[in-house]
C-alpha cells in the first residue's frame, strides 16, 4: 500500500511540473487499480470510470499543450 501511495504523490507532483511521461504514469496506475478491483462489481465500475475521466483529460489537445509548453528555455 506503501508503494501505491507513493507511486500516486510522485505522479501528481510531476504532473503539476508538467512532464508529459507522468500522464502515462497516471494512466496505468489506474488502469492497475481497475485490474485489481475484479471481483468487486462496484469498485470495478468506479475504477473503471475514473480511467476512462482521467484518460479523457489527460490526453486532450489542450492538455497535450500544457505538457509540451514544460520546455522552459534556459
Amino acid at each position: 500500500m506503501i508503494l501505491t501511495e507513493s507511486l500516486a504523490i510522485v505522479t501528481g507532483v510531476f504532473l503539476l511540473l508538467r512532464q508529459n511521461w507522468a500522464r502515462w504514469l497516471a494512466v496505468g496506475w489506474m488502469g492497475f487499480h481497475v485490474v485489481i478491483s475484479f471481483g468487486d462489481v462496484g469498485k470495478l465500475i468506479a475504477h473503471g470510470c475514473f480511467l476512462v475521466l482521467m484518460a479523457w483529460l489527460l490526453f486532450r489537445r489542450d492538455s497535450a499543450r500544457y505538457f509540451r509548453s514544460s520546455k522552459v528555455a534556459g
